[in-house]
């Protein structure tokens, strides 16, 4: 039945606060007594489920864990107002609007520092890669340049060779007719 299993849950609670208490963080503990709170509350044990939430509470402020402390005001807020002790609850409800807002903004300021920080790596990322690419169109127009000085080289050496190459037939061809006059003369 759902009652047996709430006290097998409760078993579990003390056996994690007896034997279990050195291992946990002071988080994982101020959870504990938070649970343990719901389930006396869920059991109607409204004084042990005050007790409980006071301990947790008492953790998570000591720590400043502000959302295990606003879940607490906000369970002791709704104790204290079935009670009728309309003081107690409004102090503990104004203490978790407080801590609603407070994390609220927090992660909202946390959410608009990883945007930045992400539009920060985008913009470095393009700029990489503008830089990149400067860096590959020069080295194409520097490769183009060699290239071009290598081809006009190679131009100017062979019309060089050409013309030297002409003169050469030219002196060759005079030579001859002049070896040609010669042997026609002896």
């Amino acid at each position: 039945t759902k009652m047996e299993r709430y006290e097998k849950a409760q078993e579990y609670f003390q056996l994690c606060f007896e034997d279990y208490k050195e291992y946990l963080s002071t988080e994982d503990h101020a959870h504990l007594f938070n649970k343990q709170a719901f389930l006396y509350q869920t059991l109607g044990q409204d004084e042990k489920a005050e007790e409980a939430y006071l301990e947790g509470l008492q953790i998570s402020e000591k720590y400043d864990y502000k959302s295990i402390s606003q879940e607490n005001h906000l369970a002791l807020y709704k104790i204290y107002r079935s009670r009728g002790e309309t003081g107690k609850a409004i102090k503990h409800l104004e203490v978790s609007n407080k801590l609603i807002n407070y994390i609220q903004t927090a992660e909202k300021s946390q959410r608009i520092a990883e945007m930045q920080f992400q539009y920060e790596v985008e913009r470095g990322e393009r700029k990489i890669e503008e830089l990149r690419y400067s860096r590959n169109r020069l080295f194409f127009y520097s490769i183009s340049f060699i290239l071009a000085v290598v081809v006009a080289f190679l131009f100017y050496t062979n019309s060089i060779r050409v013309k030297n190459n002409k003169a050469l037939l030219r002196k060759n061809e005079e030579f001859e007719s002049q070896n040609k006059k010669l042997e026609e003369s002896n």
